[in-house]
Formats: C-alpha cells, structure tokens, sequence
C-alpha cells in the first residue's frame, strides 16, 4: 500500500500571490517593451541610440527606487544599476560577436 503524498508547502493563490504576480509580469513586460519603442519610429543607428538612452534611463529609476527600500542614497542605487546593465550589455555585444566569428576560429578584432 502506498502512502498518500502529501505536500509540505501548499499551494497559496491569495490576493497577495496574485497581485506579485501580476505586478511582477507587468514590470518584466514593460521593461521588455521599453528599448523596442524607438524602433517603431526609426531604424538603425538612431533607433539604437535611442534604445540604448531608454533602457539607461529606465535602469537608473528602477535602480533609484529599489535604493529607497534598502535606505541607500538613490543616485548610488541607481548608478549601480546602471553600470551593471552596461557591462550586461558589453558582455552581450561580445558574446555576439564571438558566435558570429566561430567561437574563436577567427579571432575577431576587438
């Protein structure tokens, strides 16, 4: 005879799980949209540079806030934020180019 499974956490869908989750879907999604505005209005270099002005703004803000729960300065907060999307993004930029080139069969000219 087996044992029934019982769980050790139960599932909770109060109203505070679902306003999480729903606040959570929200701010991915709205960060998601965010740098691809500009390219619904122009392209190439210009739209990049916009996106790239959009997303930086929108780092800083979100980083400023969060500063505010943790009682740091919101310019420390959001330059930290900042500064890591911007190595996030250079590390993405040469990742990019390494896969584009063969993973280092030819190496590329950095």
């Amino acid at each position: 005879m087996d044992p029934k499974p019982t769980l050790i956490c139960p599932p909770r869908t109060g109203p505070f799980e679902a306003g999480a989750a729903i606040s959570s879907f929200l701010a991915f999604s709205v960060g998601a949209v965010l740098p691809l505005l500009p390219f619904l209005f122009s392209a190439g270099p210009q739209g990049i540079a916009i996106a790239a002005a959009i997303a930086g703004v929108a780092l800083f803000i979100i980083g400023a806030v969060l500063s505010l729960f943790s009682d740091r300065n919101a310019f420390i907060g959001g330059g930290r934020m900042l500064l890591i999307g911007a190595v996030a993004a250079g590390r993405h930029r040469r990742h990019r180019r390494v896969v584009q080139h063969g993973c280092f069969l030819t190496p590329p000219n950095w």
